[in-house]
């Protein structure tokens, strides 16, 4: 994954620098011998020789410094290293974290979308207690033109759903005060249906003072979106509103979101 042998006894440069030149020359010899599997063998090397021609290119990344350890670095080293790279540097990494890391891709991911919905937060519009809401307009409105959001969700997929579970959060007037009176109609009918509906988690959602990086949850994931489309939607029923404010809440609410 980027740090060939690296765990390894006395982390020997040269020793894995030839083992490494071996393996290229190994694999080269065997798929032009045309026994069977060569044209697997074939790919193999290609593959092999373009990934570490990537990760030489990225060994000198803020990214890479940090997991040229022998142990694995705490997530808010991680976090912290990340946050603070340029944006080249993190379009080049998430891309590559794709194809070898897809976990560690999604958590940086998670992690940026988290401090992004942050900075979505209206202080003018704080409330008596003291909690200050979450204002789609704003997110919508940095991350529209926001060229690291580009880097940082390399896939237009995940960045088109992102932009669209916050384009219906602003539909539902999630912040605003003003919340869609036919949603709170259909969450007060739905919570005589569906027992498990929890009235402080439906109420501080609909102001939009739940932590940032519980809306991050929600617009993180397909089952997220899906299910703030279908509180949005005219025709669904309030049961199935209901049924997705409970997996909204199982969703936001996991960890520690404050």
């Amino acid at each position: 994954k980027g740090g060939f042998f690296s765990e390894s006894a006395g982390h020997d440069k040269f020793a894995t620098q030839a083992i490494h030149r071996a393996l290229q020359a190994d694999l080269g010899e065997a798929s032009e011998a045309g026994v069977a599997g060569a044209d697997l063998l074939k790919k193999a090397r290609l593959n092999y020789e373009a990934n570490s021609q990537v990760i030489d290119d990225l060994k000198s990344t803020t990214l890479a410094k940090l997991f040229n350890s022998k142990t694995m670095p705490p997530p808010e080293k991680i976090e912290n290293a990340f946050a603070s790279m340029p944006r080249s540097q993190i379009k080049a990494s998430m891309e590559m974290l794709g194809d070898v890391d897809p976990g560690l891709q999604q958590g940086l991911q998670r992690f940026w979308l988290g401090r992004a919905m942050n900075k979505g937060r209206d202080a003018a519009a704080a409330l008596p207690s003291g909690e200050v809401r979450f204002d789609p307009d704003t997110v919508l409105k940095n991350l529209k033109n926001d060229d690291t959001f580009k880097a940082v969700f390399n896939d237009p997929r995940s960045r088109g759903q992102v932009m669209e579970g916050v384009r219906v959060l602003r539909k539902l007037g999630i912040g605003t005060g003003r919340p869609s009176p036919q949603l709170v109609q259909k969450t007060r009918e739905g919570a005589g249906v569906v027992q498990s509906l929890n009235g402080t988690f439906v109420a501080r959602f609909l102001a939009g003072t739940l932590a940032p990086t519980a809306f991050a949850k929600a617009l993180f994931t397909k089952e997220g979106v899906n299910n703030l489309r279908l509180i949005a939607k005219p025709t669904s029923k309030p049961a199935a509103v209901a049924s997705a404010m409970v997996e909204l809440e199982q969703m936001m609410e996991s960890g520690n979101t404050q």
